[in-house]
Formats: C-alpha cells, sequence, structure tokens
C-alpha cells in the first residue's frame, strides 16, 4: 500500500482560515490543498463490475460567469475524479448514475450511517488511471491509491453549513483511513477567488467550486453549487478524423466531433503522437477546452483534454436537456 497521503482537510464555515499544507493528517478545522501521491502500478488481473444499479439523483454544478460575486460562498478544489454516492443503508457505493461501484470491503469499512456525496480521487492528473480501477473489481491493489474525498452529506437536515459541520463532526472521529473531508474557505472576494484558483491550478488541479452557505441538497444541477476553471470545457463525440499532413503524415491531424446540439467541430490541438498513433474510436466521447463560443455557437481554439470513459453519450445528451 502507498504512502498515506496527508488528508484535505475541512474549516468550520464559522472560522475559514487561510490554506496550510500540514506534515501530517490534519485535525479538521485547518485548511490544506494536498497532492496525493501515487505508487506504481502492478499489472492486474480485472474483472468487470456487474450491472447493479440504483435510482440516484445528486447535485449538479453550473459554471460560473462573470457578474456573480463569489464573497460569503465557500470554496473547494474541483477533483478530477469519479463522483461516487455512498448508500448508506445499502452499504454501497454508487456512481451519479445509479452503477454499483464494487469497492473492496476493507475500503468502505468504517463508513459511516448517512449517506454521502463525494469522489473517488486517485491524485491531480491521474483521472484515467483512477477509472480503470474503480470501474472494475481490482483484486485489492488498484484500489490501494484511491480515497473517498467527500463534500456533502445529501440526507443530513439544514443547509451546507449544518451538513458541512456534522461531516467534520464525524470525521474528526477518525472511523475510516479511507475517507478524506475536503476544505471549506469562506470566499472573501473576488481578489481570493483568484488567488486560490491560482495556487489549485499550479499544482495540477482543476479548478474551484463554490457553494452557497445557506443552500439546501438539490439533486439537480442547480446555480448554488458553481465551477470556476481558468478555461471553459464540454464533451463531444468521435465521429471521423482528418487525415495528418507534414510529421504527421500516416497519422491523425485532428479529430472530427459533433456536439451534443449536432453542430461539427474538429479539434487537432492538445494531441499527443500517441494520440495521434492510435486516436480515440469513432463513437468516443472527449472532453475538450475551449476559450468561448463563437457566434455561430462554435467552440474557439478547441484543445483536446481526454477521453471520457465513465459517461454515456445518451447521459450526456441528457444532461445537455437538463440544463
Amino acid at each position: 500500500m502507498g504512502k498515506k497521503p496527508s488528508k484535505i482537510a475541512a474549516t468550520k464555515p464559522r472560522k475559514p482560515r487561510a490554506q496550510k499544507t500540514p506534515a501530517s493528517k490534519p485535525r479538521a478545522k485547518k485548511v490544506t490543498s494536498t497532492q496525493m501521491t501515487l505508487m506504481p502500478m502492478k499489472k492486474q488481473v480485472t474483472k468487470t463490475s456487474p450491472k447493479a444499479k440504483r435510482e440516484i439523483s445528486v447535485l449538479l454544478a453550473e459554471t460560473w460567469r462573470e457578474g456573480i460575486d463569489p464573497t460569503g460562498y465557500f470554496m473547494s478544489e474541483k477533483l478530477d475524479g469519479v463522483r461516487a454516492y455512498w448508500d448508506a443503508k445499502k452499504q454501497k457505493l454508487f456512481t451519479r448514475d445509479g452503477n454499483e461501484l464494487k469497492a473492496p470491503e476493507w475500503f468502505t469499512k468504517g463508513f459511516p450511517s448517512f449517506d454521502l456525496d463525494g469522489e473517488l480521487f486517485g491524485g491531480r492528473g491521474n483521472f484515467q488511471q483512477t477509472v480503470g480501477i474503480v470501474k472494475r473489481y481490482e483484486e485489492d491493489e488498484g484500489w490501494k491509491i484511491i480515497y473517498y474525498v467527500i463534500f456533502d452529506a445529501p440526507t443530513i437536515n439544514g443547509d451546507f453549513i449544518a451538513r458541512n459541520n456534522h461531516l467534520i463532526q464525524w470525521y474528526d472521529k477518525k472511523m475510516s483511513p479511507r475517507i478524506v473531508l475536503l476544505a471549506q474557505t469562506q470566499c472573501k472576494n473576488r481578489t481570493h477567488l483568484d488567488k486560490t484558483l491560482e495556487d489549485i491550478c499550479a499544482v495540477g488541479g482543476e479548478g474551484v467550486m463554490l457553494r452557497m452557505p445557506t443552500s439546501a441538497y438539490e439533486r439537480k444541477r442547480s446555480s448554488t453549487l458553481l465551477k470556476v476553471k481558468r478555461v471553459k470545457d464540454a464533451e463531444a463525440k468521435v465521429i471521423g478524423y482528418t487525415k495528418g499532413t507534414g510529421k504527421y503524415v500516416g497519422m491523425v491531424g485532428a479529430l472530427e466531433m459533433e456536439m451534443p446540439n449536432g453542430k461539427h467541430f474538429k479539434i487537432g490541438s492538445g494531441l499527443t503522437d500517441d494520440d495521434r498513433a492510435r486516436p480515440p474510436p469513432i463513437g468516443a466521447i472527449v472532453s475538450y477546452g475551449y476559450q468561448e463560443l463563437s457566434n455561430e455557437g462554435n467552440p474557439r481554439f478547441p484543445r483536446f483534454l481526454r477521453v471520457r470513459k465513465d459517461v454515456t453519450w445518451a447521459q450526456i445528451l441528457k444532461q445537455q436537456k437538463g440544463q
């Protein structure tokens, strides 16, 4: 088992503090921005998780935009992990789409008697590796690098402050070594948000999540939860390829993409030589970054980010209709 990372601690809402990086597991009242340490993965024999589903709805974020004052919101790091819901009654983890995640029994030992919302996290920049582990039953080894980073307690009564305080009280009892409580820092102003975003991105993080302190847990997309990123991102489906030229002869020059609204565009930037030699298959879902949409609704300066294996195109279309 790899070295246990220092925890992403939690800050009590009434006493926000500046972020610190402790040498050991912090108490919940301290705030940290933690880089998780990953151990080299050994080759393992895996088996596909059985198809067990549960009707589940989780709180989904809208995108923060200029003009929304972040003052008073609680800030936390936007994690690059797999969304997971702990069903305390069933004593199981599920994806946000209701598929059971076959975590080993030792992983969920000590999990609470109330529901949790969080992400299975294998470290910054390790999304594909994390998905590969949690979507299959890795016989103990793979799960040793995974931590369940929690940020809400959906079935606890009260607003976000009350729910977060409940999480702090439970977390302080140190019931589970696999659970990490995500840091929450109250935003002072726009400058504070910009600095936090800069610090998180500097260590490889994705961005910042803003949570309205008096908000209820809504099981839908809501403006009470906002994501803040340096660049906008979205998902599209691979429908074809453009042949490479020059040094890319014999490889893919660009991916031909289809947006959920049916518009087509191409992604050439951000592809590695390996991506060009072995591109994502037709029908694959790709996350891409872009600066803004043109007047025609096409993404300007699209850049390949990664292949999404954790969602289906039908789910992307459903989310688009729900916005």
